[in-house]
């Protein structure tokens, strides 16, 4: 699924998180995609160095219990042992 293919609400508030993890930086990250699971979706995102995840709900909030840092795959999967069902 496509930032610009979610319904509204959540399309800013992924790009709010967007923003936050590009604010000072000089080479930009940019989302390539998602992943979708049952009560939550993966953001991905990577600039020419690096990839960052996120996890949000299908409201565009952080999950209990997971971290609102962009961080790395290891971290996330870390989150997901902890997300609240």
């Amino acid at each position: 699924m496509q930032l610009d293919l979610l319904n509204a609400i959540l399309a800013e508030k992924i790009q709010i998180l967007l923003d936050a993890l590009n604010e000072d930086r000089k080479e930009k990250y940019r989302f390539v995609g998602t992943h979708e699971g049952n009560e939550i979706i993966l953001l991905i995102c990577k600039n020419t160095k690096d990839i960052a995840f996120n996890l949000v709900d299908y409201n565009g909030d952080i999950p209990i219990n997971c971290s609102a840092n962009w961080r790395n795959l290891e971290h996330i999967k870390q989150d997901l042992k902890y997300v609240q069902r």
